[in-house]
């Protein structure tokens, strides 16, 4: 299963019970440049053995 987490909006809480997944997971995490996670959250990243990609937003539109 493939899942989207937009940090920016829902922090932390996305992310719970992302140690529970499986290999053939994938989650795609979009951040900021302040994503203010808490050492728990990097923990349960780290145990998951899901596939995970983290991708940077950027701040601001150029024209």
């Amino acid at each position: 299963m493939r899942y989207y987490v937009d940090f920016e909006n829902v922090g932390t809480a996305g992310l719970v019970g992302i140690e529970n997944l499986t290999e053939n997971d994938c989650v795609r995490i979009y951040y900021s440049n302040n994503p203010n996670v808490n050492m728990e959250t990097v923990i349960n990243i780290k145990k998951s053995v899901s596939k995970i990609q983290f991708l940077k937003l950027c701040d601001s539109l150029k024209k």
